[in-house]
This record gives C-alpha cells, sequence and structure tokens, in this order.
C-alpha cells in the first residue's frame, strides 16, 4: 500500500456528513450511462471501471447520503491512472524546471551546465528523473490538501464551494513546482545522489516548509471566510423513492450488459502488414510493430484514441531494466524530437521518438491530441534505438527526411 492510497483513506475517513437524507437525483446516472456508451464503442476498460463507479455514488446519493465534491476528487487522484497522466505530462516540465534551476544557479556564480535533463555541478552530474520531479510528492500534496480541507471543514462545519477546492488545488500545485525547484537545487549543491538517504529527507523537508506549512493557515482561513454554514449530520439508509431504485438497477443493468458484450467480442483479425526493404518487421500481438536492421532497432506504436497516454520509451524500456539519461529535447530534419540515452549494467544504447501520423511529426502531447480530436489521422509513437549517437542521428535523419514509415503508420492507425 503505497503513500497515496493511505492519504486518500484517511482523507475519506474525515469527510464531513454534512446531508443527512438521501438525495433523490440522476446526475452521476447520466455520467455512468455516458461512460457506458463510451465503453461500449471504444471498449476502454478505465472507462468502464469509471461507469461501475459514478454507477456506485448514484446509489449512495439515492439510498443514504449525498457526495461530497471534495469525495471525488480524492477518488481520482487515489487512482494509477493520475499517476500515469501526471508522469507522461511532467516530462517537458522536468526539462523546464532543470534548465530553470540551471539559471538560477549560474546567476548565484556556482560553475553549473545544464543539457537536458542533466545538471552538471563541478564533476558531479546529476539526471531530473520522476522520481527527482517528485511525481508521487506531487499528487501526495494534492491529496495533503484534500484532507486538510475536510478536516477544518468538519471543525468549522463549513462547505468550502467547489470553485474554492479547485483554487486551493491549484495553489498546491503551484506551490509544489516550487518545492521541487528548490528541491532540485537543493540536492545539486549539497551534492547529494539519488541513493543517499538524504535524497528523500530532503524532499520531504521541503514539502512541509514550502508546501504544507503555507497550506495549513491558507486553508483554514478560506474555510472561515469563504464557507457556507453545514451542520454535521449522521446517516442512515433510506430509499429514496421507488424510482430512485428503478434508475439504479436501470443503470446498472446497462452497465452489466455492456460488459459482457466487451468481454465475448471476438477480437479484431491481425491486419496484413506491409513489407519493408531494408528491414525485418515482426508484428507484436500487442499492436505495436519492430522492425530492425544492421543499424537501429525501430518501435511503432499506435495509440487507439487522443485519451490514451501512449507507451513512451523512458516507460517502456524502464520495464525492461534500463535507466534514463541525458533525456532533451532537439532537432532533426526540421523537426521537435526527443533523445535519451539508456543504460543496462554494460549495455549502452541511444534513443529518440516522436509522435507521428504520417503526416505531422510533434513531441507536444496536447497538440497531437487535439489534432486527432478534430479528426486528424491516427498518431503513432515512433521509437528509434541505436548502438552509437551518430548511427541514430543517421537513421532518425533518413526516416525523417524520406518519411520512410509513412504507409506503416497508414496501417496501424
Amino acid at each position: 500500500m503505497n503513500a497515496s492510497l493511505i492519504l486518500a483513506l484517511i482523507a475519506l475517513m474525515y469527510t464531513p456528513h454534512f446531508h443527512r437524507k438521501p438525495t433523490p437525483g440522476f446526475r452521476f446516472g447520466w455520467v455512468s450511462l455516458g461512460l457506458t456508451v463510451i465503453f461500449y464503442f471504444q471498449g476502454f476498460k478505465t472507462v468502464g471501471l469509471a461507469a461501475l463507479v459514478f454507477a456506485l455514488c448514484l446509489f449512495q446519493e439515492n439510498f443514504y447520503r449525498r457526495i461530497a465534491p471534495a469525495t471525488l476528487l480524492i477518488l481520482l487522484l487515489a487512482t494509477p491512472a493520475i499517476s500515469w497522466f501526471a508522469d507522461n505530462f511532467s516530462f517537458p516540465l522536468r526539462l523546464q524546471l532543470t534548465e530553470l534551476a540551471g539559471h538560477l544557479m549560474q546567476a548565484a556564480g556556482f560553475p553549473v551546465s545544464t543539457d537536458g535533463n542533466l545538471i552538471t555541478y563541478g564533476l558531479h552530474t546529476f539526471s531530473v528523473d520522476p522520481v527527482c520531479m517528485g511525481l508521487h510528492m506531487m499528487i501526495d500534496s494534492l491529496l495533503c490538501c484534500l484532507l486538510l480541507i475536510n478536516y477544518f471543514q468538519g471543525q468549522y462545519s463549513q462547505r468550502l464551494p467547489l470553485w474554492a477546492m479547485l483554487a486551493a488545488l491549484l495553489g498546491t500545485l503551484l506551490l509544489n513546482i516550487i518545492a521541487n525547484l528548490f528541491r532540485i537545487i537543493g540536492l545539486v549543491l549539497m551534492v547529494i545522489p539519488q541513493d543517499n538517504p538524504m535524497h528523500g529527507i530532503l524532499g520531504l523537508l521541503i514539502l512541509c516548509i514550502y508546501v504544507l506549512l503555507p497550506l495549513i493557515p491558507g486553508l483554514r482561513w478560506m474555510i472561515r471566510h469563504l464557507g457556507k454554514h453545514a451542520p454535521l449530520e449522521p446517516a442512515r439508509f433510506h430509499i429514496s423513492s421507488p424510482l430512485a431504485l428503478v434508475a439504479n438497477c436501470f443503470v446498472f443493468v446497462c452497465l452489466f450488459i455492456v460488459t459482457v458484450f466487451i468481454w465475448t467480442k471476438p477480437p479484431a483479425p491481425a491486419r496484413t502488414m506491409v513489407a519493408f526493404s531494408g528491414y525485418t518487421l515482426h508484428p507484436l500481438q500487442t499492436g505495436i510493430v519492430q522492425l530492425e536492421n544492421e543499424h537501429s532497432l525501430v518501435y511503432i506504436k499506435p495509440i487507439p484514441a487522443f485519451c490514451y497516454t501512449g507507451h513512451t520509451p523512458n516507460i517502456c524500456w524502464q520495464g525492461s531494466g534500463y535507466t534514463f539519461s541525458n533525456l532533451k529535447q532537439t532537432n532533426a530534419w526540421g523537426t521537435r524530437i526527443y533523445e535519451g540515452t539508456m543504460k543496462k549494467e554494460k549495455e549502452t544504447l541511444y534513443t529518440a521518438w516522436w509522435y507521428d501520423n504520417g503526416v505531422q511529426q510533434t513531441i507536444d502531447p496536447f497538440s497531437w491530441r487535439w489534432d486527432q480530436l478534430l479528426g486528424a489521422p491516427g498518431y503513432s509513437i515512433v521509437n528509434i534505438t541505436a548502438a552509437t549517437p551518430d548511427e541514430l542521428d543517421i537513421e532518425v535523419n533518413r526516416v525523417l527526411e524520406k518519411h520512410v514509415f509513412r504507409k506503416l503508420l497508414a496501417q496501424a492507425r
């Protein structure tokens, strides 16, 4: 059980009971039915699970107690999908924080240089990876914010409006970014490597000083001045109306039927891939296509829809035991791409990747989603890996110049 789940459970335990009687209504029912329709057409398991959660929320509201906004936010932050989402979208932010931390230390007179996610201080080099970014610390701080909101709401019998909660979470996010900036600077200047116990201790100290200490008085002030009086009352199980019982049964039956249909639906037939001269092509069961020649190894990973995060190499290759370093943005044939160095024991590989639909190439996680949402052809992640930097540069420039995989990208989507 990780720290985020423990904080989420504690925050739920402190949720104040403002509403005693069940609330007849169908607000969560509409959401659950909408997600069920998406689940039917797209088959996203995460969407199906979300439909079930909202169906249970509808059940609680109709027969027990109205659900507070903080409860939904806590459940959202506790899901693994949030960690996955934050890990993907925090990558450009890590590069920006690395560069900003380097500029601040240079302005203070320290002999520091930056290259991608690497900071060099004297003879020591530090990599700002997801751990140094404090991804889990960021999620934990948001859960701490909701925990404090629930605690102070119960203490003062004041209910904070939803807009104020969202403002508090946004403020917590900004405090966390500032805290991570000072954390990076502190780790570099004090020369604390990642395997040193002080690495985690310093992170906790900065979390307390730059995030929790400002939050406690700030949230107390918000609830006392912006909250509305709402006396706490115990709840009991009660059927709000016969119509509510029918509505709940209808939602659960619809979700059950769709789930059975998805599970019993036969798999799509395998596609016949085009042949490529100069490459050995290996279609994998996951839909990913592997190509290799004497100079490089290529993976083309189709992204089913705009709402998917995509398996970027810094996630997939780490699952194979590689560690990443020297992650950076660079230009190749007029296209912005990501590059990095991977190491596993005595093996060193050089890799590059970008999003590609055969027409457009980008590394912006928002632009390709917006593009696909507007009806553009589906995107894939193109990942090229080589044994030397020169071989990687030659292969990447050749692929981008001649659009080598255009036909394959058209078939993959």
